[in-house]
């Protein structure tokens, strides 16, 4: 549907879609039925703004204000002012914030939204000590910066997890309530071993490593309810086929004696070397002969190239 998702990527936009809200059309009678105010229902404000002013503030608050069926909202303004009207009854909110884009987090949202909210997306590393109100209704989590410890009664019901890095938060302090995690960084052997021990409930696992030769049948524990697994493997070899021979052998080691639900194992290879030594349809043809032989009618298995993807 027109207006359903709304990306709001410059002051030019701002101004336009304020217009447009402002229209007869959207204040006519029978505007609490039809027009871009109900039709509305996600927003991406995302704006390079260094230098606030009225002129960007007047617009961005009266189209938080008049998208009064907004469920979800994505936020990277540097300025506080202009979020003053904060939505209620979001159920997705994503903030991001870079060094060359310092954007205000406002604390209101989470107040505001307790009750509705479902899933957030933050990059902020101060994310842990903003966020005091418990979230009784969060149950996915993606959290690409490093903040401090996140305590589990903040978010009670969490059950799908995206961070960074091992620690940050630690998963095992949702060991009760995860089924999903996926964890961005490369990982150590005996940290899958932690994490497999910890959360008997997971359900679906996804890791980087960098080290596909490695022999971690010692780090794997018996996970009765492991489905889903993904694995971005990183390889320097550049040989095609010694590269895909590491990696049968690696993920053979997730054998169906510890893992008997598993039934699907992506795997996403950064092979930088093979991809400057081969042709795109030298590796896809290899990748499809791996997927073949690794497969079975209980097993499906996955193999792709990032740079092909």
């Amino acid at each position: 549907m027109v207006y359903e998702v709304v990306h709001i990527y410059s002051i030019t936009t701002a101004r336009c879609f304020h217009s447009v809200l402002e229209d007869t059309f959207t204040t006519a009678e029978n505007a609490i039925r039809v027009g871009p105010r109900v039709w509305t229902k996600h927003l991406i404000i995302d704006i390079d703004d260094l230098g606030p002013t009225s002129i960007f503030h007047v617009p961005i608050s009266h189209i938080v204000r008049h998208c009064a069926s907004v469920v979800g909202l994505l936020w990277c303004v540097r300025s506080g002012g202009t979020i003053e009207c904060v939505p209620r009854g979001l159920q997705f909110f994503s903030f991001t914030s870079t060094v060359m884009k310092l954007a205000h987090l406002p604390p209101e949202v989470w107040e505001l939204n307790k009750d509705s909210l479902r899933a957030l997306e933050i990059d902020d590393s101060l994310f842990a000590d903003k966020l005091t109100t418990p979230l009784v209704n969060v149950t996915h989590l993606t959290i690409w910066s490093t903040p401090a410890s996140i305590s589990q009664h903040i978010l009670p019901s969490l059950t799908h997890l995206r961070i960074s890095d091992w620690d940050s938060p630690r998963p095992d302090v949702f060991k009760d309530t995860l089924v999903s995690l996926h964890v961005r960084a490369y990982s150590q052997s005996n940290r899958l071993r932690e994490i497999l021990g910890a959360l008997y409930k997971l359900e679906v696992f996804g890791f980087a490593t960098y080290n596909i030769r490695r022999d971690i049948s010692s780090s794997l524990v018996h996970s009765p309810r492991l489905k889903e697994l993904y694995i971005k493997a990183y390889d320097s070899s550049n040989s095609l086929d010694k590269a895909f021979l590491d990696l049968t052998s690696y993920i053979r080691q997730f054998s169906v004696d510890l893992f008997p639900a598993l039934a699907n194992v992506t795997v996403s290879c950064d092979f930088p070397r093979v991809d400057e030594s081969h042709t795109k349809g030298d590796i896809d043809f290899a990748c499809q002969t791996l997927m073949q032989s690794l497969s079975s009618a209980k097993l499906g298995v996955v193999i792709r190239f990032v740079h092909f993807v």
